[in-house]
């Protein structure tokens, strides 16, 4: 049978990788574990891209620029090496090569996406300034890696529900995956307001976002039997409550900004840190998710 080859080295590299053949059907050598794993990285990488984002926008209005430079190769990098061992496979990570052929297929819409991401934020990497034209260029480009990148989070969930407690321990994993992008996403959102670009999407896309991440966050704490999202154990509660306790302070920011006050430096300096520890918080959340223990009571 033949192999399927695809360029697979994340943002920068071009080299090709082999993909292993695809299996006998009906026959995987995943396990919930390493289904798990796949969802929580996978979801990782949507985070990612808004952290890249937010990073090159918060250079460029001048905010902890030596921090946020640091933070965006960081991203960028631990992007482009995810994205290779989701492909791949890396026992360090707990991942196995990846073998569904959807799920490839998608991967490769992955790596196409990041391509202008990548050249809009490359001034901002290597200690250059950001221009207007290359923030605009990021906002455009980061929004479509992220869509990409969401068609195969979802895939994941449903190509290997079978393997795990059933679709609705996935999509739980999911969406405490999706949250760690929101944390991101609404600060890119902010910063982008204060940057005037493309403020009224940006605004609307705020606005939304932190909508979902309170209604997200309320369906992780209690469950939800029509979602199928089991109620968490004391581990997982313990650390919802802690992202609950951060998420109120950003909301004071967030509704001030619904209520058309102007931006200002400290507004947005609150926004960077207060994301910072919402992301913190956040991963905590899948991390407890992820543990044998599962997400269940």
């Amino acid at each position: 049978m033949p192999v399927l080859r695809v360029t697979a080295c994340g943002l920068l590299a071009t080299a090709l990788f082999v993909f292993p053949t695809q299996p006998v059907a009906g026959v995987t050598l995943e396990t919930a574990e390493t289904v798990r794993a796949k969802i929580d990285i996978a979801g990782r990488q949507r985070m990612l891209t808004q952290r890249i984002a937010k990073s090159a926008c918060m250079i460029h209005q001048g905010v902890d620029v030596e921090h946020f430079r640091a933070e965006l190769n960081k991203a960028h990098k631990t992007f482009s090496v995810s994205f290779t061992a989701l492909i791949d496979g890396k026992d360090a990570l707990g991942l196995r090569p990846e073998t569904n052929s959807s799920v490839l297929y998608q991967y490769d819409k992955v790596r196409k996406a990041v391509g202008a991401l990548n050249a809009a934020i490359r001034p901002a990497r290597k200690g250059k300034a950001m221009t207007d034209a290359d923030l605009a260029q990021a906002a455009e480009a980061n929004l479509t890696t992220l869509q990409a990148q969401q068609r195969a989070v979802a895939l994941l969930a449903r190509k290997y529900a079978s393997v795990t407690e059933g679709l609705g321990e996935n999509r739980a994993i999911d969406f405490a995956g999706a949250q760690r992008m929101l944390s991101q996403r609404i600060a890119k959102s902010y910063c982008m307001v204060a940057a005037g670009v493309n403020v009224e999407a940006h605004r609307i896309a705020l606005f939304s976002d932190a909508a979902t991440f309170s209604s997200r966050l309320a369906q992780l704490r209690d469950g939800d039997a029509t979602m199928k999202i089991p109620a968490p154990n004391p581990e997982v509660a313990a650390a919802i409550a802690e992202v609950e306790t951060v998420w109120a302070q950003m909301q004071v920011e967030i509704k001030a900004m619904e209520a058309h006050a102007p931006t200002t430096r400290e507004g947005l300096t609150r926004i960077a840190e207060g994301s910072e520890a919402l992301l913190k918080r956040s991963q905590a959340v899948v991390a407890a998710m992820v543990a044998p223990s599962g997400t269940g009571g």
